[in-house]
């Protein structure tokens, strides 16, 4: 249930190729990293913006936001959010996905931070709450910058439209860096 990617704005992109039609709506906190903002107007998608409140998530905010604008994906990054830093709780979390599920949303989760803990509670991975959910990853943050892997953690039914989509934007990820990454992951 892995594809390698190049990193996580060619992880956002496949997934984003692969499940999105031009028009479609996604659903992203606002402020978001910039990458996934620019990956959603390349694939022409037509962002829907989640305000942050100062806590963190307003679930209510979002549940309006998922009834009127019906979007097609949810990116969020529930961990050490960036660029605020917000860390989504559990029972946020559950409700988040409770939701997503509801409407029908397919929640895109961006664990690129998740790793990047300094103290504090750490919280239970955003797919815990949601099976459906897409995870994206990168070695980038957490352990190197110069480590330009990335992958997407997808249901299974959704892993072979996944490794077309990547086919057609990206051959292949360096085997080499791969192999470094597997090093530093032992």
């Amino acid at each position: 249930q892995i594809v390698v990617t190049s990193g996580a704005v060619a992880a956002l992109n496949t997934v984003q190729r692969t499940l999105l039609s031009t028009g479609d709506r996604v659903l992203c906190e606002s402020p978001t990293y910039p990458g996934a903002v620019d990956a959603t107007q390349r694939t022409g998608g037509r962002l829907v913006p989640l305000p942050l409140a100062e806590d963190g998530w307003d679930l209510t905010r979002l549940e309006v936001l998922l009834r009127q604008s019906a979007p097609r994906l949810a990116y969020l990054i529930p961990d050490y959010q960036n660029p605020t830093g917000a860390l989504m709780r559990a029972p946020q979390r559950a409700e988040a996905a409770r939701l997503l599920h509801r409407y029908g949303v397919a929640p895109v989760i961006a664990e690129t931070t998740a790793e990047l803990r300094l103290e504090g509670p750490t919280e239970a991975p955003f797919a815990v709450h949601n099976p459906e959910t897409i995870t994206i990853g990168s070695a980038s943050k957490a352990y190197w910058g110069g480590l330009r892997i990335g992958w997407i953690r997808a249901p299974r039914d959704l892993v072979r439209p996944l490794i077309e989509q990547r086919a057609i934007l990206d051959l292949a990820s360096p085997v080499f860096e791969q192999l470094g990454l597997s090093e530093v992951l032992r």
